[in-house]
């Protein structure tokens, strides 16, 4: 390894500040199938991490103190990050969740590159994808 670089990260983390912790990691946990790797209730706030394929996902809930809303877990009008989770069958993950309740924005679409995909909202309106790339266009 050159010694003027740091080894690369361990692993990706995404964190999402969720307005109603309990909303969201039951969406993530019951509704996506993420197992809860860990999970902790302090002063400063609750948070669940939620294995997400080799990465985590982080959800993080407002700190007792911090009554209403804004600031802290101001949600944008339109989302500047998207979560992808790449599966194996993207048209048996809309059918799974649908058939769980849920309500993904679209049927599963063809993408131009060669993908197939549909995406659904986290409870804060953080979009989730699935997707399914053909074997050919594997790392494009």
């Amino acid at each position: 390894m050159d010694e003027t670089r740091p080894s690369p990260p361990a692993r990706f983390r995404a964190a999402i500040r969720a307005y109603d912790i309990h909303r969201s990691v039951e969406f993530y946990r019951d509704g996506l199938g993420l197992p809860v790797i860990s999970q902790w209730d302090r002063e400063d706030g609750a948070g669940f991490l939620l294995d997400a394929a080799g990465g985590v996902v982080e959800l993080l809930g407002k700190p007792a103190h911090i009554r209403s809303r804004g600031g802290w877990d101001f949600i944008p009008p339109v989302a500047k990050i998207d979560l992808v989770l790449e599966v194996a069958d993207v048209d048996a993950w809309h059918a799974a969740l649908t058939a769980r309740g849920l309500q993904p924005r679209s049927a599963p679409e063809d993408t131009p590159w060669g993908g197939r995909s549909f995406s659904i909202l986290d409870p804060d309106e953080t979009p989730v994808v699935f997707l399914t790339v053909k074997p050919e266009k594997k790392g494009t």
